[in-house]
């Protein structure tokens, strides 16, 4: 067996911007004071991997008890994206990953699925230079387990056993493991679980690959 295809998690993965979406969400609830802003930040901090609407809807709903309407979230969502989509452009890259992708990109089929919505997950791949490494770019609202499904439907030829999913969050676990993919965690994350292969950062992936 060999890796043919592989499908990235963006932030924290390819892009070193989970700080930049940290200060973006206590940003968003400064004006609710300290204590807020805490909690805030400790449930976006637990869930990485969630869409900011389900974010967005939790906190309103279950911290502060307030308006979260669909028009509600929405406007929120547009307000974080404002704080935060420059931020996440100029943010460096995962050590290793541009490397990987100018190497590769003809090497493996590349494809992105992020929790970050759609639109703006375009225009910051693009603003990046990075659209043309990848054969989709998958955003939310769909979830990643959907945009899996979807890439293996359009690839059919590809085994499932010569997928992988390379991300640094439990949901991305989850995702691959739901869609009976390979996973590689990447980062210094503790959440992932013992059997799953694991690397720091991209200038180990070279190698991890060739191990399945």
């Amino acid at each position: 067996m060999s890796i043919k295809l592989i499908i990235f998690d963006f932030d924290g993965t390819i892009c070193d911007s989970l700080e930049a979406k940290k200060i973006a969400f206590e940003n968003l609830y400064k004006p609710y004071g300290k204590e807020i802003v805490k909690r805030v930040s400790n449930h976006h901090t637990q869930n990485l991997g969630i869409s900011r609407e389900e974010k967005l809807r939790f906190i309103q709903k279950e911290i502060l008890s307030q308006d979260h309407s669909e028009v509600r979230i929405k406007e929120l969502s547009k307000n974080f994206s404002k704080l935060v989509k420059q931020h996440v452009i100029d943010a460096p890259f995962i050590k290793g990953a541009l490397d990987f992708l100018k190497k590769n990109s003809r090497n493996y089929e590349l494809h992105i699925s992020s929790a970050t919505p759609q639109e703006e997950l375009l225009d910051i791949l693009k603003a990046k230079n990075l659209s043309s490494y990848f054969l989709s770019i998958n955003g939310s609202p769909r979830k990643k387990f959907e945009h899996i499904k979807t890439i293996l439907h359009k690839n059919r030829i590809i085994k499932r056993n010569e997928v992988v999913f390379i991300g640094d969050s439990m949901q991305d676990q989850l995702a691959a493991k739901k869609a009976e993919v390979n996973f590689i965690g990447i980062g210094s994350s503790n959440v992932f679980s013992s059997e799953e292969k694991r690397i720091d950062d991209f200038r180990a992936l070279e190698s991890t690959l060739k191990e399945f």
